[in-house]
């Protein structure tokens, strides 16, 4: 673990970080602000014979994509890209879908729809898991970056839990990623979603690294809107899970 003697100092800080953002989420009034959704993959059918869940925890069926979507239509949100999030002066209803991993399913599934509906979304992509089983092909990552509606983010090469490598790991995972994925796709990658990403999965501190990785926001997976409260925290951007049971009460 990375700096042991501090490691009182961090617990605290991210407890009191996740405290507030509770407390701001409590009181703000729904669908007042923006908000990030967050995907991992999307798949035809979620439920097999024996009625399992398919093939991991954070999947939703293309149904449930597409009534989540048309849910955020019907609150009167207009879906926008991560830039045109962050640098909007217009502090309410914008809405910006992420895909975490790479799954294929997003590819197959997700992309024609889209497309179909000029819709923007930006995929937060862990490098190393590419033509993997289950995973994005490049071929594949490529047709879908060539989209204007396309941003491609960062998630480290390897999906770490970024407080618990040394801080050369961290580096290292941190612009492996960022050059691979320029290189390959042509795009300038500039936001980065943390791997996990609770307040035990990465410490504040992870940010300086960040910032000298060329990254100028990065995405966690505390559960909240985007309000006036946080609009500089662009390295601590909210995003509410789509696959969480309570997601329509959110939104």
């Amino acid at each position: 673990m990375r700096g042991t003697k501090n490691e009182i100092v961090i617990r605290g800080i991210n407890r009191i970080i996740y405290k507030y953002q509770m407390f701001l989420n409590k009181h703000l009034k729904k669908n007042s602000y923006n908000m990030i959704i967050m995907f991992h993959d999307i798949t035809l059918d979620m439920c097999s014979k024996d009625k399992k869940r398919l093939p991991n925890d954070f999947s939703v069926s293309f149904k449930r994509f597409t009534e989540v979507i048309e849910r955020i239509l019907n609150k009167g949100y207009r879906f926008v890209s991560l830039d045109e999030l962050l640098n909007s002066p217009i502090e309410d209803k914008l809405c910006v879908l992420s895909f975490d991993d790479a799954f294929q399913g997003v590819y197959t599934y997700a992309f024609p729809y889209l497309e179909k509906n000029h819709i923007p979304f930006i995929l937060y992509i862990a490098s190393g898991f590419l033509n993997q089983k289950g995973y994005l092909m490049i071929d594949n990552l490529k047709e879908m970056s060539a989209s204007s509606l396309c941003t491609v983010g960062s998630h480290t090469v390897n999906h770490v839990m970024t407080r618990f490598v040394s801080r050369e790991i961290l580096e290292r995972e941190l612009k492996e990623s960022k050059e691979f994925l320029e290189r390959v796709f042509g795009k300038k990658v500039s936001h980065f979603a943390f791997p996990y990403g609770s307040p035990r999965a990465f410490s504040y501190f992870d940010i300086k690294y960040i910032k000298s990785c060329g990254y100028e926001s990065a995405a966690t997976t505390f559960q909240y809107y985007i309000g006036k409260k946080f609009k500089n925290w662009n390295y601590l951007l909210p995003r509410y899970d789509a696959s969480g049971e309570n997601i329509f009460e959110i939104i």
